[in-house]
């Protein structure tokens, strides 16, 4: 997406298991106000037992020459000029190397496309040494070119070539997560692929709605009430519409569906659970024992709909620890709240 997220570099330090090098600083308003400086000695604890984040500062050991951190004006990757957006700092640029490489390990990444054997490094190497650039052009390569990468022989690019086949039947949704655009995480490109059914529908709505067509805005956007797409707000759809309205956009679906990419929706197998389907949910917080993603496939494979934001909608908020502003806001709003023992006894039917 190109955003810009600033990373504490710290002094080797062992936590919970792993040795800690680096460690999330979230945002740079975030880095303001904890009062971040460069050489401070900081707090740091792992999100879940696992996202190393600076959660403070031990101001007493502050060394005089402590610096701020300044949010950058250039992207330090290709030296765009950067623009806010609320409280994050992007690069515009879409030719942005960084991006590149970025953009395609996460489309192939699992939450994605799920292409088995087709890592970060692969992908240096495709970039570098294939000139590839786009999503569309990693269905492309051949045998001969994975064969002449490093590390890479006959075997393992014949694995990776039926991983890239093998991901062809995801479908829309998971190809609309693999487009990196911004604010349409999985929850939102499932809603849109279930509701719109196929890219080409999907595009032609964009169309419609960027060019201002009173129907379709009221349609996503309504002044009033929610929405065809619940959680789709008017600031959010106006964003999303447009990236896929783009002409890089519809060039790599055109792209893709040419490579013989699925750009329909996959209807999923379900078994439906009294008391889960029909029901939405939202996922908020660090689950004890299951991944929220894992959490949110057994509530859809049972009949339930996950969402990405609470409304009056909601049946259900399920919390984990640091659950944060949407469970205040399921509080204010009286949805109920549930943790993960009580989900995986509705999910049992008990």
């Amino acid at each position: 997406s190109g955003k810009l997220t600033p990373v504490a570099e710290l002094e080797p330090v062992f936590l919970a298991g792993t040795t800690v090098s680096r460690a999330s600083l979230h945002n740079f308003v975030e880095v303001a106000r904890k009062d971040i400086r460069i050489g401070d000695t900081v707090y740091v604890e792992k999100a879940g037992e696992i996202i190393p984040q600076v959660v403070g500062v031990e101001e007493s050991e502050r060394p005089a020459d402590a610096r701020e951190v300044r949010p950058p004006k250039e992207c330090p990757a290709c030296g765009s000029l950067v623009v806010s957006e609320e409280i994050f700092i992007f690069c515009p640029n879409p030719s942005c190397p960084a991006q590149v490489r970025e953009r395609l390990q996460h489309f192939v990444s699992r939450a994605a496309m799920d292409v088995d054997g087709m890592g970060a490094k692969l992908i240096d190497q495709l970039v570098d040494k294939e000139g590839i650039d786009k999503p569309h052009e990693l269905f492309a390569v051949t045998e001969k070119q994975l064969s002449g990468l490093e590390r890479m022989g006959k075997k393992s690019a014949q694995n990776v070539l039926r991983g890239l086949e093998a991901s062809k039947g995801r479908g829309l949704a998971r190809v609309l997560v693999g487009l990196s655009i911004r604010h349409l995480g999985e929850s939102m490109a499932e809603d849109l692929a279930s509701y719109f059914g196929t890219a080409e529908r999907l595009l032609g709505f964009a169309q419609r709605y960027t060019a201002g067509d009173e129907e379709a805005v009221a349609t996503v956007a309504p002044e009033k009430g929610t929405g065809a797409i619940e959680g789709l707000a008017k600031k959010t759809a106006d964003v999303i519409f447009a990236e896929l309205d783009s002409a890089p956009i519809r060039a790599v679906f055109e792209g893709l569906e040419a490579q013989g990419v699925k750009v329909d929706a996959v209807i999923e197998r379900r078994e439906e659970v009294e008391g889960v389907a029909n029901k939405s949910f939202v996922l908020t917080g660090t689950l004890p024992t299951l991944k929220r993603k894992d959490a949110g496939d057994r509530i859809k494979k049972a009949g339930g709909k996950v969402s990405g934001s609470v409304s009056k909608k909601t049946d259900f908020v399920v919390a984990g620890d640091e659950a944060g502003s949407k469970l205040e806001k399921a509080e204010k709003l009286g949805v109920t709240v549930i943790d993960e023992a009580e989900l995986l006894r509705m999910l049992d039917g008990a």
